[in-house]
């Protein structure tokens, strides 16, 4: 992942790579963490993983509204 790249929470990325039992895919970020890992959830399941968002891509700039109500 590129370093000038800001990843927030509902941004869509793609795992590049395997880690652990997260496959390939695309995944919507859930958290950003300071040690340089992400929360996701699969696009495709709905599971959740932690991952080290060097092994990352960003798919969608446009933060996805998370549908919650205050």
């Amino acid at each position: 992942m590129t370093h000038s790249v800001e990843l927030a929470r509902g941004q869509l990325v793609r795992l590049t790579t395997p880690y652990w039992d997260a496959k390939r895919g695309l995944y919507m970020v859930e958290y950003v963490y300071r040690n340089g890992s992400l929360g996701l959830v699969s696009q495709a399941d709905g599971r959740r993983h932690d991952v080290p968002a060097y092994i990352c891509r960003l798919v969608s700039v446009k933060v996805v509204a998370d549908g919650g109500s205050s």
